[in-house]
């Protein structure tokens, strides 16, 4: 019979499956959920990132995927300098095109 090595949670006592990874929280092993619920109740509001985009997918995970209004932001700022440098080639794109084009006398 095979040595039963699996780790327990030390804050719900869950043992930890041999395909789960155990987690550090402040020098204690504890289980995924435990963390992020200890993560997710000790950090500040400030400091938690909002996601946008997301579902509820009935995940236990504080943090689901998607993009964080900063990520958002930053995309509009780049996309608006890409229109403004796309602009800009256009103008100077016809002032070349004008004085190439202009009737000679």
């Amino acid at each position: 019979m095979a040595e039963n090595n699996l780790e327990v949670c030390e804050n719900c006592g869950r043992q930890i499956g041999k395909l789960e990874k155990s987690m550090i929280w402040e020098e204690h092993v504890v289980c995924r959920e435990c963390r992020d619920h200890l993560v997710y109740t000790l950090q500040p509001d400030a400091a938690r990132p909002t996601y946008l985009n997301t579902q509820d997918t009935g995940d236990a995970d504080p943090h689901p995927p998607g993009l964080t209004k900063r990520d958002v932001q930053s995309a509009v700022f780049h996309a608006i300098l890409d229109l403004m440098f796309l602009l800009f080639l256009i103008v100077v794109a016809i002032a070349i095109i004008s004085v190439f084009a202009a009737p000679t006398r």
